[in-house]
């Protein structure tokens, strides 16, 4: 238990730490406050101005919220048509591939200049930012499940009886069968979610994901 307790705190007493260094730095060398502030400095800011950063960090989640929202419902049946539609795929990606290596900070004031200022050029912002990494996730998921699943146990189970001199090409093969067949009594015990997609390997071996 006091190995778990030591573990998990490490964690936060590193950080306490680096705070504690940062304030007796600053103290130390007389750092000027518009330079590097303290960390009591800014705790005793934040209290002074605790009614306005609630009330605007409220807009930002809100903002962040809607474009988060927004970039899903975009990202997702794009995300079906680039999955199941070759032409499109090939249309498609290579622009979104582009838009995504372009960096948000440069869009940011040309949608200022396009769309005025507000909430709705922050939304967008928003958007631009989570819509690539929910579009290739999605995709990812998409692909995976349209290729199939098969159950671990079933798998396992067919490499019980696994005749490993006629099935193995190496002894890695080898070392992964009875690896395989190791994880299967673990996660059962555990009782964790697994999932084995198909995919094309050596030896015929499948592609495996493991989400223990």
């Amino acid at each position: 238990m006091w190995q778990a307790i030591a573990g998990r705190s490490t964690t936060p007493l590193t950080y306490l730490a680096l705070v504690v260094v940062w304030e007796a730095f600053v103290r130390a060398f007389n750092v000027p406050g518009w330079v590097l502030p303290s960390p009591l400095a800014i705790a005793a800011t934040a209290v002074t101005w605790a009614p306005e950063l609630f009330f605007h960090s409220l807009a930002t989640l809100r903002e962040t919220l809607i474009g988060f929202v927004l970039a899903l419902v975009f990202s997702l049946p794009l995300a079906v048509v680039i999955a199941f539609t070759t032409t499109l795929r090939r249309l498609l990606y290579p622009i979104l591939l582009g838009l995504q290596s372009v960096p948000k900070v440069a869009l940011a004031p040309l949608v200022i200049l396009w769309l005025g200022v507000g909430e709705l050029p922050k939304i967008v912002i928003v958007i631009l930012v989570c819509v690539f990494p929910d579009l290739g996730e999605c995709r990812g998921r998409i692909r995976s499940g349209s290729q199939g699943d098969v159950g671990f146990d079933a798998l396992a189970a067919r490499l019980r009886n696994v005749d490993l001199p006629s099935f193995a090409h190496s002894d890695r093969d080898a070392a992964f069968v009875h690896g395989l067949q190791g994880c299967h009594h673990l996660c059962r015990d555990r009782r964790c979610h697994r999932g084995i997609r198909r995919g094309a390997g050596g030896a015929g071996l499948p592609h495996l994901d493991f989400q223990c």
